[in-house]
C-alpha cells in the first residue's frame, strides 16, 4: 500500500536516528533517498532503514540495496570494510601471511563502487590491494588469497539473490569463508569504526599495475590476467587426473550464465580442458544487472528459472543443459529424457533437472572411482542437510567421510583439516544446493571447476552409449535409493520464526521446558538432534557445533506401513526413518526443510530390480515424502497458527 503523506512530526527516536544518518553519510543519492522519506513524514518506513543494523555474520552481509542502516550502501559497505580491516590489523602477526586483501565484484548494480570503497579503506590503512578492476566469478577471490597468501578476501556478490540485493562475502588466510569466532570480533569492531575513513576512490579510478613486484603490502594492482592464468593452470593439473579418453569429450548441450559472470570462464574452461563447444542461451549469457528474463536468478529454482535454457536446447536439439548461478559458483544440470524413463516423469515433461543431491551422488561416485587409487587417503564431505548417499557411497568404497554444518565455510574448513590432521587428501564436498568442490583449486563452492568434472563424467558416459539416468539408477541399485523432498516458507518476521521453532521444542506459556514431539501427525519421532539447543539423542552429529545464534533441527521419522500406498511393495524393500531437517536461512528470509528417505532392495529379491526402482520404488518414495511434508507443513512449519 502506497504511503500516505501526513503533517505529523517525525517521533524523537526517528528524528534521532535521521540525524545520526545524515551526519555519518556524504553519498548524495542515499542522502536524499533519506531526506524525501523525512519530507515525506515516511515514519514507518524511516524506521525500517534506520532503526536496525546489519548484522555481520559467517555469510558477511547480504540484503537489499538503499540508504539507511539495515541496507547495503556506500556507508554499511565502508562500516563493514573499516570493521574487517581493524580486525586484521588487531591479530598477531604472521610470516605466512602478508599485509594484503584480495578484492572482486560482480555485475551487480552498485557492485563495482561498493569494490573501490573496499578497496580505498585498506588503502587508507597501508595495505596491499589486489584489485579485480573487471568483473569476475566468485571463485577467483579464494584462489587469490592463496596464491598470494593474503590476508583475507572480499567478493561483493549477492549471488543469486533478486536483482535488488547486494552481499560482501568474505575469506579468511587460509581461501575459505570466515567462520566463529571471525564473524563476532568482525562485527565488533564494525561497531567501533562507524565514522568513515575515506570516501575517496580516485585511485582505483586510475592506472594500475599488474604486479606487486617484491612489495608485501601497501600497492594497489589488478592482477587480474596473473591469477585468470594461474586458476586455470590448476584446475587443468587437478583435472588430468581423471581423464581416461585418448579422444575429445562429444556431447550436444547449451549453457546459461543466468545474467552472471559465468560465460567467459565457462568459455575458458572448454578450452582449457578440451571439452565440446556449447550453445549459449543467447539472452542470459551477458552480465546484467536487472536479469530481465528470471524473477529468481537460481537455477536451483527448476524449469522457471531454467526456461529460457529448455527453449534454447529444444531449438539446438541439444540433449542436455550446464547451467551456473550469476555468480559462477554454482553448477546445475539438466537432460533431456530417454524415451525409456519418459513414462515415470510426472510432470510429462521431456526434461528432467537434475537435484542437488542427485548431481553429487554422481560426481562424488565418479571421482572415488577415478582418484581413489590414485591419492593418498581420499576423502569426501557433504553437509547435515543433504542427502545421506555420499555418505553410503563412501562407506561402501572405503574413503574417509565428514559431514559439516551448512555451508562450504564448514566444508572448506573440514577439508583443511582433513589434510593437517590425519594426511586426507578431500577429493570431494558438496551441498544439496547446488554447490560442489572438486578438488582443493579453492575450498569453495566453484561452478566453473564441476563444468569441467561433470563434462568429463558425461563425456565417458557418451563414449561408453550409457545415459547419464542409467548411470544414477546404477548408483542407485548398488548403493540404494535415496530419495528427497526440499523446500522452504517464506517468513520475514523473525519472532513468528523463533515461535515456531519454540513450538516444536514444547515451549508453552513462557517455559524453556524441553517436550520435543514425539510424532509428526501418523510419523513416529525416533530420535531428535537439535543443534540450537544441543539436545541430542540420534548418535549422530556429536562434533557439530551448537549454536543459539540459528535454528537447526533434524529428527528421524518412522515410515508407518498405512502411509504407503504400495503394499505389496512392503515385502522385497526395507525403508530407513525419514530424516527430516528443519533450520533457518543465514542468507534469506526463509524457513528450509530438507528430507531424505533411503530404500534398498532386499538380497532375496529375484525380479527386475531397475525395473522395481523405476516403476515402484521411486514413486513410492515421493508418495510417501509427499504426505510427510503435508503433514509437516500443516503442523510444525504452520506459520499460520
Amino acid at each position: 500500500m502506497p504511503h500516505q503523506m501526513t503533517t505529523a512530526p517525525l517521533s524523537d527516536r526517528v528524528q534521532s536516528l535521521v540525524s545520526e544518518w545524515l551526519e555519518l553519510d556524504k553519498d548524495e543519492a542515499t542522502r536524499n533517498e533519506i531526506e524525501a522519506l523525512v519530507n515525506d513524514r515516511n515514519e514507518d518506513e524511516l524506521k525500517k532503514r534506520l532503526a536496525s543494523k546489519l548484522e555481520f555474520g559467517t555469510a558477511g552481509l547480504r540484503a537489499a540495496m538503499g540508504a539507511g542502516f539495515s541496507r547495503l550502501n556506500p556507508l554499511t559497505i565502508l562500516q563493514a570494510s573499516q570493521g574487517l580491516c581493524q580486525y586484521i590489523l588487531d591479530q598477531p602477526t604472521r610470516s605466512d601471511v602478508h599485509k594484503t586483501i584480495v578484492i572482486g565484484h560482480d555485475h551487480r548494480h552498485n557492485s563495482e563502487r561498493f569494490a573501490k570503497l573496499t578497496a580505498a579503506v585498506f588503502r587508507k590503512k597501508g595495505f596491499g590491494v589486489y584489485y579485480y578492476r573487471q568483473i569476475v566469478h566468485t571463485p577467483l577471490v579464494p584462489f587469490g588469497v592463496l596464491k598470494f597468501k593474503a590476508a583475507a578476501g572480499i567478493m561483493i556478490t549477492a549471488s543469486h539473490n533478486p536483482r535488488e540485493d547486494n552481499g560482501y562475502k568474505v575469506y579468511w588466510s587460509n581461501g575459505c569463508q570466515i567462520i566463529p569466532p571471525h564473524d563476532e570480533g568482525i562485527a565488533k569492531c564494525i561497531e567501533q569504526n562507524r565514522v568513515a575513513w575515506t570516501w575517496d576512490t580516485s585511485e582505483m579510478d586510475g592506472q594500475l599495475r599488474e604486479s606487486a613486484g617484491a612489495a608485501k603490502s601497501d600497492f594497489l594492482i589488478d592482477p587480474f590476467e596473473e591469477v585468470k592464468q594461474a586458476y586455470f593452470e590448476a584446475v587443468k593439473t587437478w583435472h588430468q587426473r581423471l581423464v581416461q579418453r585418448s579422444s575429445a569429450v562429444q556431447f550436444n548441450y547449451v549453457y546459461t550464465a543466468m545474467h552472471g559472470v559465468g560465460l567467459n570462464p565457462a568459455l575458458q574452461v572448454c578450452r582449457v580442458l578440451d571439452l565440446p563447444s556449447f550453445a549459449p542461451v543467447s539472452v542470459q549469457a551477458k552480465p546484467d544487472p536487472d536479469f530481465p528474463t528470471v524473477t529468481f536468478p537460481n537455477p536451483e529454482e527448476g524449469k522457471g528459472a531454467l526456461a529460457e535454457s529448455i527453449n534454447e536446447a529444444d531449438r539446438q536439439k541439444a540433449s542436455y543443459i550446464f547451467a551456473n548461478d550469476p555468480d559462477a559458483d554454482r553448477f546445475a544440470f539438466a537432460a533431456r529424457i530417454p524415451d525409456a524413463y519418459k513414462g515415470s516423469n510426472e510432470d510429462g515433461s521431456v526434461w528432467k533437472i537434475f537435484t542437488g543431491n542427485e548431481i553429487g551422488a554422481m560426481i562424488g561416485a565418479f571421482l572415488i572411482e577415478r582418484l581413489k587409487h590414485q591419492v593418498e587417503k581420499p576423502a569426501v564431505i557433504t553437509t547435515c542437510v543433504s542427502s545421506q548417499m555420499l555418505g553410503r557411497i563412501a562407506k561402501v568404497e572405503e574413503v574417509i567421510y565428514e559431514e559439516t554444518l551448512t555451508g562450504f565455510k564448514w566444508m572448506g574448513n573440514a577439508a583443511q583439516d582433513l589434510q593437517s590432521k590425519v594426511g586426507a587428501t578431500p577429493i570431494f564436498a558438496y551441498e544439496e544446493a547446488i554447490g560442489f568442490m572438486c578438488g582443493t583449486t579453492v575450498y569453495d563452492k566453484d561452478g566453473i571447476s564441476c563444468f569441467g568434472v561433470f563434462s568429463e563424467l558425461l563425456g565417458s558416459l557418451e563414449a561408453a552409449n550409457k545415459t547419464i539416468f542409467a548411470y544414477l539408477d546404477g548408483l542407485y541399485l548398488k548403493y540404494g535409493y535415496f530419495g528427497s523432498m526440499n523446500h522452504y516458507v517464506i517468513c520475514k518476521d523473525v519472532n513468528k520464526i523463533a515461535k515456531q521453532f519454540d513450538g516444536i521444542r514444547g515451549f508453552t506459556d513462557g517455559s524453556k521446558d524441553f517436550k520435543y514431539p514425539t510424532n509428526l501427525g501418523v510419523f513416529q519421532v525416533v530420535s531428535v538432534r537439535d543443534l540450537h539447543s544441543g539436545f541430542n539423542n540420534s548418535g549422530t552429529g556429536l562434533n557439530l557445533p551448537v549454536s543459539e545464534a540459528s535454528e537447526n533441527l533434524r529428527v528421524e521419522l518412522q515410515v508407518p506401513h498405512e502411509v504407503v500406498d504400495d503394499k505389496e511393495i512392503l515385502n522385497v524393500v526395507e525403508m530407513d526413518p525419514i530424516v527430516l531437517t528443519i533450520r533457518t536461512s543465514g542468507t534469506e528470509p526463509k524457513i528450509k526443510y530438507y528430507s531424505d528417505f533411503a530404500i534398498n532392495i532386499k538380497q532375496d529379491f529375484k525380479g527386475d530390480k531397475l525395473q522395481l526402482l523405476n516403476e515402484r520404488i521411486k514413486p513410492m518414495a515421493n508418495q510417501v515424502l509427499s504426505v510427510m511434508v503435508r503433514e509437516l507443513k500443516s503442523s510444525w512449519l504452520n506459520l499460520e497458527q
